[in-house]
């Protein structure tokens, strides 16, 4: 078998080591003829905006996209194909969120029905101008991100061949471990506290590291899929059986987010003992399918709590239930009427024209305002802002009534702060902080340290996240992944020193009767 089936054959075979997997990835992810391609595309972008020919405009806000969309998800597929480990790294995902919400996500003002358009417009009305002013910031944004990465995974070569070399006991499988360590903590968070404060069952603040950490759950369900599909088929049917349930508690908790994490991480399990491109498409597939098929639900179940609860956090499980039955129990008109609902919700090109309206009219957002606050734990500042809640404060400013949390995206927020000059600056940021993950992901995976893989789900998280909002989604996420894997990293050589201590004299006796002998 040639292709990825091959490669992921070659990986598990043990053909090449980790540090060489690890480097593999890195520079599967220097992409020149992708630069090339969103260069070309930017320049002419730029050229039809400069010049104001506007008779081109409705043309390029069609083709802009389709080829923004095909160079991106080509050289995702292309990253894939080259080494399947890179499916770990926060760039890949980067890609494929940009080319869904950039990409296809700026086609559908042009390929829905009139109702649906006119609800697109409803946010922010934009002409065929200010479209291609969004489309400009998307790919210059895009662009420059991607070359920042480009320069930043360029050095220190040697650096992910080094870092994915050596794990510390090689002939030991601590799979299903690890996998029970994070079912039981990430569950008991999850299931424990996030849930039920979700449900109204609790009135705290609830630290936004709480309900990250409790998204360890996510990592449990991969290696236990990892585990069983490797080792013992029969403890494949209880991780289906908590998939299952995870499904449908996310359907309650109508969390979009919830629902794409465990059917994204149930995909990587399924696929990670013998990746092929047949099995990528169909899990692609389902995912999307999954997105559109839930998305009316959300945004109904949302929409019916923040109504009678002034926020999306109210109604018990039991409430919760009812407004499932009645989305489901008023007929087919209900379904007709939001069945291009999911559409809308990949479509930012509103949300985007709203933010570089106001910054043209003179007024500035301000999301980056309390990024110094994700330093700062609640535990220590009882007073901290709630940075979370930029999205239901976003979505209160464009609408002027409570709902639903909107995101902007990292492009359109850099504008709506400081304009064009601060698209660079704010792009490298992020360029930084997604290279160096992807390093670390790569490296992690490639050894299988599997005590750092909760880590390197949240640079997934962060990879994907180009919708939202850069100080709770990049810079909290970074931060928060930052001081959990030091924390792993020293309680790890804690517990290493402790055992090498209690060792020790064992091994001086051992010495010392071989020499009296």
């Amino acid at each position: 078998m040639t292709g990825i089936g091959a490669k992921s054959g070659a990986f598990a075979a043990g053909a090449q080591t980790p540090g060489r997997i690890a480097a593999r990835a890195i520079r599967s992810m220097r992409r020149p003829t992708e630069l090339a391609g969103l260069g070309g595309l930017l320049v002419l972008y730029g050229f039809v905006y400069v010049l104001g020919v506007a008779e081109l405009y409705p043309a390029m806000n069609i083709a802009g996209p389709v080829v923004l969309c095909t160079i991106l998800g080509w050289s995702a597929y292309r990253i894939v194909e080259r080494n399947p480990i890179a499916v770990w790294a926060p760039l890949f995902w980067f890609r494929v969120a940009c080319a869904v919400y950039f990409g296809f996500g700026a086609l559908v003002p042009h390929i829905v029905n009139e109702e649906t358009l006119q609800r697109i417009y409803a946010l922010h009305y934009f002409d065929d101008a200010l479209n291609l002013k969004v489309n400009l910031v998307y790919c210059l944004g895009i662009f420059c991100t991607l070359v920042f990465s480009f320069l930043f995974l360029g050095l220190n070569r040697g650096g992910a061949q080094r870092a994915g070399a050596g794990d510390a006991q090689p002939g030991i499988d601590r799979t299903l471990f690890f996998a029970l360590v994070f079912l039981l903590v990430g569950g008991g968070l999850r299931y424990g506290v996030t849930i039920p404060h979700g449900f109204g069952l609790t009135s705290y603040t609830l630290p936004g590291a709480i309900s990250t950490l409790g998204n360890m759950y996510y990592v449990g369900i991969y290696l236990l899929i990892f585990h069983a599909l490797g080792s013992n088929r029969r403890v494949l049917l209880i991780a289906i059986a908590l998939v299952v349930i995870e499904i449908l508690v996310s359907v309650a908790s109508f969390a979009k987010m919830n629902l794409m994490l465990i059917l994204i991480f149930s995909f990587l399990g399924f696929i990670s003992r013998d990746v092929t491109r047949g099995k990528v498409l169909a899990g692609a597939a389902f995912v999307l399918f999954s997105y559109f098929a839930f998305q009316p639900l959300v945004e109904y179940g949302r929409t019916e709590t923040a109504l009678r609860y002034g926020a999306i956090s109210g109604a018990g499980l039991i409430e919760r239930m009812d407004i499932v039955q009645g989305y489901f129990g008023s007929g087919n008109s209900r379904a007709a009427a939001s069945s291009q609902d999911g559409l809308i919700r990949l479509s930012y090109v509103s949300v985007a024209a709203f933010a570089i309206d106001r910054y043209d009219a003179g007024v500035k957002l301000d999301t980056l305002g309390n990024a110094a606050a994700v330093l700062v734990p609640r535990l220590l500042w009882p007073g901290k802002p709630i940075i979370t809640r930029l999205g239901s404060d976003f979505h209160f400013m464009v609408f002027r009534q409570v709902g639903s949390a909107l995101g902007i995206g990292h492009f359109a927020e850099a504008y709506g702060n400081f304009g064009w000059i601060g698209i660079a600056p704010f792009m490298a940021v992020l360029a930084l902080i997604l290279s160096v993950f992807s390093r670390v992901s790569v490296a992690i995976v490639a050894r299988k340290d599997w005590l750092f893989l909760p880590v390197v789900f949240l640079g997934v998280n962060m990879g994907f996240r180009v919708d939202g909002h850069f100080v709770p989604d990049i810079l909290g996420t970074a931060w928060m992944a930052a001081v959990f894997g030091a924390g792993l990293w020293v309680a790890r050589h804690l517990v290493l020193s402790s055992a090498r201590r209690r060792t020790a004299p064992r091994r001086h006796l051992m010495t010392t009767g071989s020499r009296r002998a």
